[in-house]
């Protein structure tokens, strides 16, 4: 069972931003692009886990326990965005489809 989506107040907000470190949150916005931990440590290059570490910090630190979770929160935090992913999803689509005209 999922916990209930989380809201967070402003404050709150600030102070987890504070603490994100600008690794981890290098590690969410990959994570949240679907990557699995190996391919993060790949891109990173760090272990996966320091990937691990990474991740379950941030859960801690937000009393999270889930992906979609974490995407809420990265979105409130203002480190990730679905319609930045969405335009790059398009951009790729209208080059697949250029290319194959």
């Amino acid at each position: 069972m999922t916990k209930p989506t989380i809201k967070w107040t402003r404050s709150q907000l600030n102070i987890i931003q504070r603490f994100l470190t600008p690794r981890q949150e290098d590690v969410i916005k990959l994570k949240l692009q679907g990557y699995k931990d190996e391919e993060i440590a790949q891109i990173l290059h760090i272990s996966k886990k320091t990937v691990s570490i990474h991740i379950t910090n941030v859960y801690q630190s937000a009393n999270i326990s889930n992906v979609a979770q974490l995407s809420h929160l990265a979105v409130q935090l203002g480190i990730y965005s679905y319609t930045a992913e969405v335009n790059e999803i398009k951009q790729e689509s209208r080059l697949t489809l250029a290319t194959a005209i």
